[in-house]
């Protein structure tokens, strides 16, 4: 798959970012990204970036850890910039051939597509971390973070899909991200003094020993993190991931970024019609009641899934809904079951 020009264009301040940060910190290193020549003649970022200006912030606990956001719209390839940052790793100064990257998403819904995706030889995703490794990748599901060996990390990139509520210690599941594992025992059973010295932070067993869970070796490993719309991960959990995941690099891809995420480069709407990643106009309307606002939507996609049978190539019209956080009134369960019972959507269709 091609890149379009917006998105090389990303991913080489993205580059420049990260490089510059391992000789300067993080919020000079911003400042200076920004101000690189950028490609394909495109205008110099400060004039893209007018809606987002301000100084870099460092979440707490992450002072010295770049954190860098790529704002693109949806239908922006998102993903696709993902998969290929994952060479930036190794590119820009990280001291190892290959890196281990943290792929956090929002949900177990997108994190399995997510791991599919990858684990796929065919897929762009896969492809594009294939490419830039010569096929030395493995991609392990963060359930099966016991299974990565020595040689995993020695040998290949390696991407360890999971979500965001894997790294909260309340989330059962997160707990084992922890938790004493034996099967880690060949990352931790020659630790010497000066490795201990280096991260005295690594959590200990009440023996007083170096406690062998996932979360103690992503901190000596220190990975990339990949955050995948997940726009609240690095706040809400950057006490912890500088305490227990150490990571190396945060990096967000998001449509809709927060009031402190470091936004890099910013592509509009406009880049992306130009490029035809949008196939037809965009007509916005407003609505008093969210529940209009989908009736109306549900009602559109009808309509043009009556249009598309009669084209001649198969098309399948899809709707696209953004619901709000768990703790606002419209979550995804509200609107799923909203489709589902009031507007008599298929369950299978959302």
């Amino acid at each position: 798959m091609q890149l379009k020009p917006y998105q090389q264009s990303a991913l080489k301040v993205l580059g420049d970012f990260l490089g510059k940060a391992q000789e300067v910190d993080p919020a000079e290193a911003f400042e200076w990204a920004l101000n690189q020549a950028p490609l394909e003649d495109q205008p110099p970022l400060r004039a893209r970036l007018t809606r987002f200006a301000g100084p870099y912030r460092a979440p707490a606990g992450l002072g010295d850890t770049p954190y860098g956001c790529i704002r693109l719209p949806t239908g922006g390839g998102k993903t696709i910039l993902a998969a290929h940052s994952v060479a930036l790793a190794r590119d820009v100064g990280l001291s190892r051939d290959y890196p281990l990257v943290l792929w956090l998403v929002t949900s177990n819904v997108i994190r399995r597509q997510t791991f599919e995706a990858l684990t796929d030889p065919r897929h762009p995703y896969r492809r594009a971390i294939d490419k830039a490794f010569g096929g030395a990748v493995r991609v392990f599901d963060i359930g099966d973070f016991a299974n990565i060996t020595p040689h995993d990390l020695a040998s290949n990139a390696c991407v360890v899909v999971g979500t965001v509520q894997t790294l909260r210690v309340e989330n059962t599941e997160g707990r084992k991200v922890y938790q004493h594992h034996e099967a880690l025992e060949p990352f931790f059973n020659r630790l010497d003094a000066a490795t201990l010295a280096a991260f005295p932070d690594l959590e200990k067993t009440e023996a007083g020993g170096v406690r062998y869970s996932f979360a103690n070796l992503l901190h000596m490993v220190r990975p990339m993190m990949v955050v995948d719309e997940a726009h609240n991960v690095v706040t809400t959990l950057s006490d912890q991931m500088r305490a227990r995941i150490n990571p190396w690099a945060v990096v967000e891809f998001t449509a809709t970024p927060r009031g402190r995420s470091n936004i890099l480069f910013n592509a509009s709407a406009a880049e992306l019609k130009a490029e035809q990643m949008i196939k037809m106009p965009i007509v916005r309307q407003e609505h008093a009641h969210w529940q209009s606002a989908v009736a109306g939507a549900v009602s559109e996609r009808a309509r043009l899934a009556a249009l598309a049978e009669t084209e001649r190539e198969p098309l399948r019209p899809i709707t696209l809904y953004q619901a709000e956080p768990k703790d606002r009134e419209v979550t995804v369960e509200v609107l799923r079951r909203h489709l589902i019972d009031d507007l008599s959507v298929p369950d299978d269709l959302t």
